[in-house]
């Protein structure tokens, strides 16, 4: 198994493993690069091809994927969500629409995950100089949603 994690937002961190949930790579795509299929920006993006017998092959950074966790996020339409353009809900959509098309497991996990991943895995919050916890980075918050995923998978421990 080749697992990409995502996290989505105006920023998407990801972070490939391979079978044994080893650590293949991990990076940030700009959100209008994700969506930018005419864009070249780099190895680090979705291909998708199809095969002579019309099966449809997805990769990223030149490994074949055969499943995705991806953060699902749920706005409330009642409350204000400051100026929020749903960056997320648009990554997970997209997700979906590829396990539709390719049948590439998907996995969605909540956002609440991330403390439990960062106890699991001995993840240290990063913090301000004052001592105030800052934003998780993309790329750490994608990588904990992918070791969360193989930990309850019982690929890791």
């Amino acid at each position: 198994m080749t697992l990409l994690a995502l996290d989505g937002g105006k920023n998407i961190g990801w972070a490939l493993f391979d079978h044994a949930g080893g650590d293949i790579g991990r990076g940030v795509v700009l959100h209008e690069d994700f969506f930018a299929y005419d864009k070249d920006w780099g190895k680090n993006h979705f291909t998708v091809t199809m095969d002579f017998m019309g099966d449809m092959h997805v990769s990223w950074a030149d490994h074949d994927i055969d499943r995705i966790v991806v953060e699902g996020i749920r706005h409330n339409p009642n409350i204000a969500q400051g100026g929020s353009q749903r960056w997320e809900s648009q990554v997970e959509g997209a997700v979906r629409i590829l396990h539709a098309v390719t049948n590439i497991p998907i996995t969605v996990q909540p956002p609440n995950i991330l403390p439990v991943a960062m106890t699991l895995n001995g993840y240290e919050k990063p913090l301000t100089r004052t001592g105030n916890p800052k934003h998780l980075p993309d790329e750490d918050a994608a990588w904990l949603h992918g070791r969360y995923f193989l930990i309850a998978d019982g690929v890791l421990e």
